[in-house]
């Protein structure tokens, strides 16, 4: 007996934070679902219970009651929420619904995804397992124990070691261990969506770095896109999944509604740009806990420099000795490149286009095996990124091709 009041009937499964179980609530004659607490989660349990308090709807799960049971051995800390009667949605799946349903419910988790966001709040480990199907049919967002506040995301500037949440449906911004905002729940959202509707996953890699690198390179069309889904569903999620969370749908509900029906004429796909993917890129060092120095550009003194042209020329045989498999000696190219390059003051297309083939050279490390270097260089690459943004592709593009060429010669 919980509390004097819930009586434990029989274990249900486990949660992000605790064990759930099936109880008797014999003050309100009726069952509920306790979940019993590790002791390391209160902190996580009592934000848990603060977050679905804040959040009524029929596709998120309801809370009764948060407290602490003083028994025998310290007692329990727990969370009482409503007994949900039903499956998960990876056993749902398991039973191969139509590509329609199969919509039509994740539209419904949708829903109770973007009332947590109009509360002010984030799930951050949204993901098929936490999804149900009750018996009656309404489909359940669960499990809020990693969920944060938008509040204490946009004050928390210090990326996290090791990030939290499930690898095979994280955004590339919480890989890097920085927390971004509702986006990044879009992104996972958009993932399971996929995933369903295919039967496999949009992306590869079995660690961070490798799937960090996958979503980069976007998913496969060709070989991985959904059969039988209509070309709007497609286009949604692929705008969903964009490396570049500012590239995505500005809220879940613009993405729900997309899924609903076709975009108008006027709708043009979004692009992912070259370098505010490498600003990203680079982030993800953060959480190995390596940044080198950033150079600074404020002192710029000149448009035109020989040391930047030169500093291309070098980064370009960085990239060849790393395409051979000589890793250590491609990072301190890159590493000279770089003060050349800053030294110049370089802030136009030539800067750009540095900072932009950097991680060209960082994923030819990482194919020979030099995984530490690989890491440097990403690092690196956030400082070439911000400068950037009014610098046009096609400006970009051809400074690119003319360095190449005029290394080879």
């Amino acid at each position: 007996m919980i509390a004097n009041r819930y009586e434990i009937i029989g274990r249900v499964g486990r949660g992000a934070t605790g064990t759930v179980y099936r109880a008797l609530d014999h003050t309100l004659d009726r069952h509920v679902a306790v979940k019993l607490l590790e002791p390391g989660d209160f902190a996580i349990a009592e934000r848990e219970a603060q977050v679905l308090a804040k959040v009524t709807h029929r596709n998120v799960v309801t809370i009764h009651d948060f407290g602490h049971d003083m028994g025998e051995s310290g007692g329990h800390r727990y969370l009482v929420l409503e007994l949900l009667e039903g499956v998960d949605f990876q056993e749902w799946l398991s039973q191969r619904p139509s590509a329609t349903e199969i919509i039509e419910r994740f539209i419904d988790a949708g829903h109770g995804l973007n009332a947590a966001h109009q509360a002010g709040l984030v799930h951050r480990d949204f993901k098929p397992s936490n999804m149900f199907l009750t018996k009656e049919g309404r489909v359940v967002v669960i499990d809020f124990g990693l969920a944060r506040s938008l509040v204490s995301l946009d004050d928390d500037d210090e990326p996290q070691r090791f990030a939290e949440g499930t690898l095979a449906y994280m955004a590339p911004e919480r890989l890097a261990g920085h927390d971004n905002d509702e986006r990044s729940d879009q992104f996972s959202f958009c993932v399971a969506l996929w995933e369903a509707l295919a039967g496999t996953s949009p992306f590869t890699g079995a660690d961070p770095l490798a799937r960090y690198r996958s979503i980069r390179r976007g998913p496969g069309r060709a070989q991985q896109a959904p059969r039988h889904v209509p070309r709007h569903v497609i286009e949604a999620l692929e705008r969903g999944m964009a490396f570049d969370s500012t590239q995505r749908f500005s809220t879940l509900s613009e993405l729900l509604l997309a899924l609903h029906r076709p975009a108008g004429a006027n709708h043009r796909r979004r692009r992912r740009p070259v370098l505010t993917a490498v600003a990203v890129a680079a982030t993800f060092l953060l959480g190995w806990g390596f940044m080198p120095e950033a150079p600074t550009l404020e002192d710029a003194h000149s448009s035109l420099d020989p040391r930047a042209d030169f500093a291309l020329t070098i980064l370009e045989s960085a990239r060849k000795r790393a395409a051979d498999g000589d890793s250590r000696s491609a990072l301190n190219d890159l590493l000279y490149a770089a003060q050349l390059i800053t030294a110049a003051g370089e802030t136009g297309p030539e800067f750009c286009a540095f900072g932009s083939m950097i991680p060209d050279v960082a994923d030819l490390m990482a194919e020979q095996g030099g995984l530490h270097e690989a890491r440097t260089a990403y690092a690196i690459s956030i400082s070439f990124a911000k400068p950037c943004k009014n610098i046009s592709k096609v400006d970009l593009m051809a400074r690119r091709e003319s360095t190449r060429a005029k290394s080879a010669l």
